[in-house]
């Protein structure tokens, strides 16, 4: 039987996470006054803010909430990659759309932001990896079909305009 409150789970998770109450409160959209007033059990958090925590940090919602199961979540592989992508590499995705970034750096870009090999990346949309190579280089321009797989796959927004092809 757990006998921790949910502001004591809420500061065991941050820990664990090794994260400062102001990272912590920035991550899940809220202030470091009212997350530390979570956890001293002063406040207790909205049902969005329990969303929050659990959706962000791939906490266990069911132990968040009521201390039973295991705190965090386990995830496939493919997860961690998206999970990554969206909340530890934004800034440099966000580069990776700039409008000065030709599509064969966007590439490059996504795929190192990601953390996959050509191989990894190539499998993951359906094509061979001397084709992500080709593409990389620039020796090879993505036709649009494949632009659009990519922005799918890997949850990225380009817009055709500003796609800079050759500079």
């Amino acid at each position: 039987m757990n006998f921790l409150t949910i502001g004591e789970r809420i500061k065991t998770a941050r820990k664990a996470l090794d994260l400062t109450q102001k990272k912590f409160a920035s991550e899940i959209g809220t202030s470091q006054n009212v997350l530390a007033n979570y956890e001293i059990g002063r406040r207790n958090p909205s049902a969005s803010v329990i969303n929050n925590i659990y959706k962000t940090f791939n906490i266990n919602e069911d132990w968040l909430r009521t201390g039973e199961g295991e705190p965090f979540v386990l995830i496939n592989k493919e997860q961690q990659f998206t999970d990554a992508y969206i909340k530890n590499y934004s800034k440099n995705v966000q580069e990776a759309a700039s409008p000065a970034l030709n599509i064969e750096m966007r590439i490059r870009q996504l795929r190192k932001t990601l953390d996959l090999t050509q191989q990894e990346f190539a499998e993951k949309i359906g094509i061979k990896r001397n084709t992500i190579a080709n593409y990389e280089t620039g020796r090879n321009e993505p036709v649009d079909s494949v632009i659009a797989l990519i922005c799918r796959k890997f949850n990225v927004k380009w817009k055709k305009e500003r796609l800079n092809k050759g500079n």
